[in-house]
């Protein structure tokens, strides 16, 4: 697209606001056909109140308590422990609970989860999501279209340094992108601890879902991992799984120590990571119970 617009006649400044209205211009696109979109590649099906009333009652109590209008519920079929929100607005919204989530957790875990998905919705961070996706396209054909100048005088090296500074630029903006991702989990994870008034609850789930998801037996699709709970890094079930019997065993010495453990070793990850390594998220969500947050 930028190399259309240069043989067009658009580079420089002119080039540049062509190219961020057709990039606002597809985002709309995408935000408009999103939540069907995301219900067609996951099979999501909504469920009537009479068909899950406690679950319905959990939403119902946790959106009031957001102050945000019910979303609707959905069901996705597939045995990995995950859920996600999704809609264009507040009032449109819906949030997904998979099958494996529903058969593994405890209610109050399922509630904890179903909070944090309500808090995604609360903060609007599908829609921000969203916007931030065309970061890196915005940036590298900004580089290509104002570095390119008067394309005539451009010698061949002038054209691959400015692609190569377009692809740096694209990159820092999958950082930036991911970075954003990561820190809306952690508001998510608060509010989950604040509206339910149980952090451990969400403590216990998030383990148990780091632990039975990993690369290798979670085929979510690419595009819509910022939308689940969890997109957990390679290796790290075995210490979450350690991490929750410390838990279980009510010994916060050891939970601390895990925890700490993990981070040193998953931690240089995190930065290429849509969401933040488990240990840190359960680190925070520790404090919470605490009382040191």
């Amino acid at each position: 697209m930028g190399i259309i617009l240069l043989y067009m006649g658009f580079s420089g400044e002119t080039g540049i606001i062509v190219w961020i209205f057709i990039s606002f211009f597809f985002i709309f696109i995408q935000w408009l056909i999103g939540p069907w979109l995301i219900k067609r590649m996951t099979g999501a099906k909504e469920i009537k109140e009479e068909e899950a009333p406690e679950i319905h009652q959990m939403l119902n109590e946790i959106s009031k308590t957001a102050g945000i209008p019910k979303p609707k519920l959905y069901f996705v079929n597939r045995n990995d422990p995950n859920a996600f929100a999704f809609g264009r607005t507040q009032g449109s919204s819906g949030v997904a609970l998979h099958k494996g989530l529903i058969d593994m957790l405890t209610k109050e875990e399922l509630r904890a989860v179903i909070a944090h998905e309500v808090g995604h919705i609360k903060h609007r961070d599908v829609s921000i999501m969203t916007i931030a996706s065309s970061l890196p396209t915005i940036l590298y054909y900004m580089v290509i279209i104002f570095g390119s100048g008067n394309r005539r005088n451009n010698s061949i090296l002038q054209m691959i340094m400015v692609f190569i500074g377009g692809m740096i630029a694209q990159f820092i903006g999958v950082l930036l992108v991911m970075w954003l991702s990561r820190t809306r989990e952690y508001y998510a994870d608060e509010f989950s601890a604040y509206a339910t008034g149980n952090p451990l609850a969400l403590i216990t789930g998030l383990s148990k879902i780091t632990y039975k998801i990993t690369p290798t037996k979670n085929e979510i699709d690419k595009s819509f991992k910022t939308l689940y709970i969890s997109d957990p890094s390679k290796g790290e079930e075995e210490e979450i799984m350690e991490i929750a019997k410390a838990i279980n065993s009510n010994n916060a010495e050891k939970v601390e120590e895990m925890i700490e453990m993990e981070k040193y070793k998953y931690g240089k990850k995190e930065w290429m990571m849509t969401h933040p390594i488990t240990a840190k998220r359960l680190e925070r969500l520790w404090k919470i119970k605490k009382g040191l947050l």
